[in-house]
């Protein structure tokens, strides 16, 4: 009873980081509850159908201050490093895309984020499940 209280208690830190960061100036955030039913195999669709709620938060390098972006990306690295994200892809060039994932003690993946970066945005997709 503890720990999904425990899991629950850390996605709220993400979504609250999120929500945060949607108050400053370039930052946007779109957010929403749903229910997914994919009807395929394996742990990634279990995943995708128990999610229950996405964040993106976008970053206009026009509109914003980079310092900002600095700053949110070291909170989220701060929040990812211990919580127990785990850095599945990592591509980097001109652009940029890192996908990182937490399992719970089953195996089963409960959060995705996704980070991506190119010369004029910057993308930050959370998805929670739960």
């Amino acid at each position: 009873m503890i720990i999904p209280g425990l899991l629950h208690s850390q996605d709220r830190e993400i979504k609250r980081l999120f929500e945060k960061y949607a108050k400053v100036d370039g930052f946007k955030l779109e957010k929403g509850d749903f229910d997914l039913n994919i009807d395929l195999e394996g742990d990634f669709s279990n995943f995708l159908n128990s999610i229950n709620g996405l964040y993106i938060l976008r970053f206009d390098k026009e509109t914003g201050n980079p310092s900002d972006l600095e700053t949110f990306k070291a909170k989220l690295k701060k929040q990812t490093g211990k919580k127990g994200f785990e850095n599945m892809l990592d591509i980097s060039s001109e652009g940029s895309v890192k996908i990182l994932i937490r399992k719970n003690s089953r195996d089963e993946t409960t959060d995705y984020l996704m980070i991506t970066s190119g010369d004029e945005t910057a993308m930050f997709l959370w998805a929670g499940a739960g």
